[in-house]
């Protein structure tokens, strides 16, 4: 999205800020919930409060269960379920892909929702759905518009692609299993479809013109989409499951999350901050760009809009909430500065790269944040 992603600075040799400062105090708590996450091409887990950290291997998608009872991990091709402690208790299904959205829980049931690979083309896509002791069911298919293109190989873009998603969208599904609907990306350019789950009719939701993204779908059957354009800033947007159905725009913003009981979003919001001078490479001044990234809260209407915590940084990755909604957990890329080396050499990553991405929480009984770890990512909070 155009506040995050420069296409005009794409080619540049940039630099970021070094994470040296001590880690912040977390609220009191007695360790608890689990985050799992994302550090050196691993998959780890470790309590709300950073410890106990416990590396579970590789995988590509991951996500828990609405009760927090399982963890599902797509590793491979496989779609495995497993128990809190990171143990494998079954593989629930093979030849899984990912290519438009992750493997999903419903936002009512124990039954997950994935792509399967292997259409009569890349862009014929078929879904499926598994219960947890393995059984799936073909549910519907669908066909996609692909063809995205390259990733920039600015710096921090590219650590906001590795939170967010390609082209800073997070691809996503959201389906009910008693509303029997599904709304999901509809390819990797954007765009969402909504099908009906009983018929497996599906139609792009997005109005005419129109480019929706990273729905959130709340129990009572609102949603909250984003909508932008390169050049356009994202927006809010609350409507329905229904194409042409009633809408409005209630805020700037993207990556929105309810709460469990629909009654609160969260989201965020970035702006442009003040560009840094820079010397590069072979002496070469830049101009860098930089961010100031916002979490927001509101209510089921957009009513009463709360700014709750703001930072200096590229960008956020997705919120997830802790058990009980005591805190929200959410990755942090930091803003480019003058004082460090160069972010790219003849096109390739320097190991530091990773340590300018660090989970944060945020305690929502006072709104203030610390860093649980740097260097690591794209964390889930147990619900």
């Amino acid at each position: 999205m155009i506040t995050r992603y420069i296409r005009a600075l794409a080619m540049l040799a940039l630099v970021c800020t070094v994470a040296v400062t001590a880690r912040p105090v977390l609220a009191a708590s007695v360790p608890g919930a689990l985050i799992v996450y994302s550090q050196n091409g691993h998959i780890s887990l470790m309590h709300d409060d950073g410890s106990g950290r416990q590396m579970i291997g590789a995988g590509a998608a991951y996500s828990w269960s609405r009760d927090g009872r399982y963890l599902l991990l797509m590793r491979g091709a496989n779609l495995l379920l497993l128990n809190p402690s990171g143990a494998v208790l079954r593989t629930l299904a093979t030849n899984v892909s990912a290519g438009d959205f992750p493997p999903s829980w419903a936002i009512d049931g124990d039954t997950i929702i994935y792509e399967t690979s292997g259409g009569a083309s890349p862009n014929d896509h078929s879904v499926s759905t598994v219960d947890l002791a393995g059984h799936s069911t073909t549910a519907w298919r669908y066909t996609s518009t692909e063809g995205c293109g390259g990733a920039s190989p600015f710096a921090p873009d590219a650590l906001i692609s590795h939170e967010v998603g390609f082209d800073d969208i997070a691809n996503s599904m959201q389906w009910s299993i008693t509303r029997h609907l599904a709304v999901y990306t509809a390819s990797c350019r954007g765009g969402l479809n909504v099908t009906d789950t009983r018929t497996g009719r599906t139609q792009p939701l997005d109005p005419e013109g129109a480019m929706w993204n990273e729905p959130a779908l709340s129990p009572q059957g609102t949603l909250a989409v984003v909508a932008g354009s390169p050049t356009s800033a994202p927006t809010i947007v609350l409507t329905t499951s229904v194409p042409g159905g009633r809408q409005a725009t209630v805020a700037p913003g993207e990556l929105p999350l309810w709460s469990p009981d629909g009654h609160t979003l969260y989201f965020e919001r970035i702006t442009s901050g003040k560009p840094v001078p820079y010397v590069g490479a072979g002496g070469k001044h830049f101009n860098a760009p930089t961010n100031v990234s916002e979490i927001w809260r509101m209510g089921t209407s957009g009513a009463a809009p709360a700014r709750l915590y703001t930072q200096n940084a590229y960008g956020f990755g997705p919120l997830s909430l802790l058990a009980g909604g005591s805190a929200l957990v959410f990755s942090s890329v930091d803003n480019v500065t003058s004082a460090s080396g160069p972010y790219l050499v003849a096109g390739s990553f320097v190991p530091p790269l990773a340590q300018h991405t660090r989970i944060m929480r945020l305690d929502l009984s006072n709104d203030k944040a610390a860093t649980v770890v740097i260097g690591a990512g794209r964390p889930v909070a147990q619900p």
